[in-house]
């Protein structure tokens, strides 16, 4: 626990691909953060070419950095210890219902920042930090420090060379074509902006889609007042040099804005009357939609008129929609019903889990504990018993397992060692089967909270592209739950025994990643593949499989392929999410779609079907919950 002589470790604070960060405790009993970072990777070599860049950089709002040492394996850095971060304080905001942190208070932590990032954007030997998001502007007494330089670069001019790591969703436009420029920190600190004050990104989707509407799309500033827009869309401008001279000036425009709205002269909150007539016609048109789409639904409890009329959630947007849920502040990766099928249960890359009632369409409490994206929820055969599945980052890559009743956090499933895909509840109700990115998919004892076996073989890098390891990205478990497909990352799908933990049965079913697999009816299988990170492009396609028997394809529908998929128990139907945004349901008897569904803005990212009435959840990149009505569909 002496990595250093005279430095105590204390606690893990943060884990990532760059290595770990802990408290400990320094020479004379001081508290400082030490980053351990592996030597003879690339983090290694970015970390010491960014102390090169600050080093001798003091001022009031830059994190203190106290000395580097490399010892035998990895390079250890000791800096000032912080008491969190704006993302711990934005998530605190949120946790007590607000939309963001409070205007006053923001504005005071970004003047700050700003202050930090011209002081290193200066002209003089100028240095671009390259990674501004809530997690690197650090609290310090009351006060915000930018912090963790391990993609700081020195600038050569206005523009230079753009090399390592990024985070996709802060990254400005031009640091996808290889460069670095003065203002792409302000883009960064205006992405963020939107984040805290507003409670979304102005860009949401997959990272290929990220990297696409970075670089050609405006951005949705719609979460913020009217006035700021112009503010925060000017430090999002496309061409670097078309943004603010600096990031005090974009926080000073940001000064006066909110003085315009806080005023009352902002336009966005000051409609006339003839227009505020015609949202109220609209809203009485899509509440008599409602209740005329009921009657069509045989069975299927609608939400109440007062209770819609009560709750904005329950408002649908789209022909087929029949509540829309909305209080998740990104993007929606993880839906399920309660066995009941009056309650859904929703994950989200905000790191919370959401229940809502499908009744009113009201939100009724929330499952807070993860760190990190959620990215699978599956509640057990009684309804006593929620798993959670979430990892990024390689943060947060557990299972946490609930009581439904309480709604208290009761254990953890853990081992996994990358994000944890998907969690399935065995129909027994004791087991359940987990599948990561690490390669590997396993069989729990959830009362015991121990792993009872894993699938052999799924981790080895002899793949297709070279160079990827053998990812597990879909997962799903048969009716009787004795046989577990996993879709792979190079395209296979391989079907084991839950009991013993051997193959049973393998198929090449796709020449991209297997992104989603669903039994069907039968005792076949489908899987559906699309477009995926790292520029690969795969074959979109939806495959059937018979067990045993041949694979049969088809062309998806989607545009940019499948996501998600889901199938409805012993019925010949599937729903399939598209990497762009299309919801379609298919009758897999004939191969054919029914309907097709707009979807969601962001890309559809969860899908889940009813057994019992034709409908269907779904959860996307605009951070929303919708539930779809196929009732025209003979079901």
């Amino acid at each position: 626990m002496e990595p250093l002589p005279g430095y105590r470790l204390v606690r893990p604070l943060g884990r990532g691909g760059f290595g770990e960060v802990w408290e400990a405790i320094g020479p004379g009993g001081l508290p400082v953060a030490l980053k351990g970072v592996p030597l003879g990777g690339r983090s290694a070599v970015a970390e010491l070419r960014a102390l090169d860049a600050v080093r001798g950089r003091r001022h009031p709002h830059l994190l203190a950095l106290f000395g580097a040492w490399q010892t035998a394996d990895r390079l250890v850095i000791a800096a000032e210890l912080a008491d969190g971060s704006l993302w711990d304080r934005y998530q605190q905001a949120a946790a007590n219902g607000q939309v963001g942190i409070p205007t006053d208070e923001l504005l005071g932590y970004f003047r700050e920042t700003a202050e930090g990032l011209d002081f290193l954007n200066s002209a003089t030997a100028a240095v671009a930090h390259r990674d501004v998001k809530p997690q690197n502007l650090l609290l310090v007494g009351g006060g915000v420090k930018v912090a963790d330089f391990g993609l700081a670069r020195a600038m050569g001019g206005d523009n230079t060379g753009h090399s390592g790591g990024m985070t996709v969703g802060f990254a400005p436009p031009e640091a996808f074509n290889g460069k670095t420029s003065r203002t792409g920190d302000q883009y960064s600190l205006a992405v963020t902006y939107c984040l805290l004050r507003g409670g979304r990104m102005p860009f949401a989707g997959s990272p290929a889609a990220l990297m696409k509407a970075h670089i050609h799309e405006p951005p949705d500033l719609s979460m913020l007042p009217l006035a700021e827009q112009s503010v925060v869309a000017r430090a999002l401008a496309k061409q670097a040099n078309d943004r603010w001279p600096d990031c005090r000036s974009f926080v000073a425009a940001l000064e006066g804005a909110m003085e315009t709205t806080a005023n009352g002269n902002d336009t966005s909150h000051s409609h006339s009357h003839s227009h505020r007539s015609r949202w109220l016609l609209v809203g009485v048109v899509l509440l008599v939609a409602v209740v005329v789409l009921a009657g069509s639904m045989s069975g299927w409890s609608e939400p109440r008129n007062r209770d819609v009329a009560a709750n904005h959630n329950a408002a649908p947007v789209a022909a087929g929609e029949r509540l829309s849920l909305r209080g998740h502040t990104g993007t929606v990766s993880a839906v399920t019903w309660t066995p009941d099928g009056k309650h859904a249960l929703s994950g989200g890359f905000d790191a919370t889990v959401r229940e809502w009632d499908l009744t009113t369409g009201a939100e009724i409490r929330q499952f807070r504990g993860h760190t990190a994206a959620v990215r699978s929820v599956a509640v057990s055969p009684d309804g006593k018993t929620l798993l959670t599945a979430s990892g990024i980052d390689f943060r947060d890559l557990v299972v946490r397992v609930w009581d439904m009743e309480t709604g208290n956090e009761v254990g953890q499933l853990t081992g996994h060692e990358h994000n944890v895909q998907h969690v399935v509840y065995h129909p027994d109700g004791q087991r359940a089967v987990t599948a990561s990115m690490d390669g590997t998919a396993r069989v729990w004892s959830v009362p015991e909270r121990r792993e009872l076996l894993r699938f052999e073989g799924l981790s080895t890098p002899d793949v297709s592209p070279p160079g990827w390891p053998k990812q597990v990205w879909g997962l799903s478990l048969s009716a009787s739950g004795d046989r577990a497909a996993c879709g792979l990352r190079d395209g296979t799908v391989r079907v084991f025994d839950t009991d013993t933990g051997q193959e049973v049965g393998r198929f090449p079913a796709h020449a991209g990643p297997a992104n989603a697999v669903a039994w069907v009816a039968g005792g076949r299988l489908l899987s559906g593949s699309g477009e995926v990170w790292g520029g690969v492009q795969a074959d979109n396609t939806v495959v059937l499989m018979a067990f045993p028997g041949e694979p049969e394809r088809w062309r998806s529908g989607h545009r940019q392929g499948v996501r998600c998929l889901a199938t409805a128990g012993d019925r010949s139907f599937a729903i399939t999410g598209g990497v762009a945004s299309e919801v379609i349901v298919w009758d897999t008897a004939t191969r054919q779609p029914r309907l097709t569904f707009p979807g969601h803005p962001g890309g559809v990212w969860a899908v889940a079907i009813s057994a019992g009435k034709p409908v269907a959840l779904t959860g996307g990149g605009d951070g929303v919950v919708r539930l779809w009505s196929f009732s025209g569909v003979r079901w």
